[in-house]
């Protein structure tokens, strides 16, 4: 299992708190997660997660719930490999 973890910021950067983080299975043959199986995790007031995830391939998003609205946004990020290491998922995007 690999450990994500790290802090999600804002451009302006304010924490990006009680973000839902989404990882979408696509390729988990050899853990024998399911493909289209998602698990998310929500960040906390300083925008900090953690959470281990099964190696394999995955497609990550984010989704918000804003403070002014219930209107729910949720942005695709991309689709990165979980390894057994530790990473943030800037590291996984940038294929680190």
């Amino acid at each position: 299992m690999g450990l994500i973890a790290g802090q999600l910021s804002l451009p302006t950067t304010q924490a990006f708190s009680n973000a839902e983080i989404h990882f979408t299975a696509l390729a988990n043959d050899e853990t024998g997660v399911v493909q289209g199986v998602s698990a998310s995790f929500v960040t906390d007031s300083s925008g900090g997660y953690s959470q281990v995830i099964a190696p394999g391939l995955y497609r990550v998003s984010i989704s918000y719930w804003p403070e002014t609205g219930p209107m729910i946004r949720r942005w695709p990020l991309g689709d990165v490999v979980v390894t057994e290491d530790p990473a943030t998922l800037n590291d996984l995007l940038r294929g680190e």
